[in-house]
């Protein structure tokens, strides 16, 4: 229906209030997309996720993010802010 999404895992977009917390994503065969991309969002914490990465590829994606937070996220760094540009960790 939406097509080739950008994101394996969560794509969300136009929300505020959302956490995620012990979530592990992961694919079967490999995929160059991020696992998370947030997208005009306010609000969004990852907590003590997980996610497959294929090379290089940024685990997260952000654009036009505010008030974001990923505290002991396998594979990210802790981060807590806003990303009025794109930000890719």
């Amino acid at each position: 229906m939406f097509g080739i999404l950008p994101a394996y895992g969560f794509f969300i977009r136009h929300a505020k209030g959302i956490e995620l917390s012990d979530v592990d994503v992961s694919f079967v065969k490999e995929d160059r997309r991020p696992a998370f991309v947030f997208d005009t969002v306010e609000r969004i914490e990852l907590e003590h996720c997980r996610a497959a990465r294929e090379g290089n590829v940024p685990g997260l994606v952000m654009m036009k993010a505010k008030s974001i937070k990923v505290h002991a996220t396998e594979g990210l760094a802790d981060f807590q802010g806003d990303s009025a540009a794109k930000k890719e960790m």
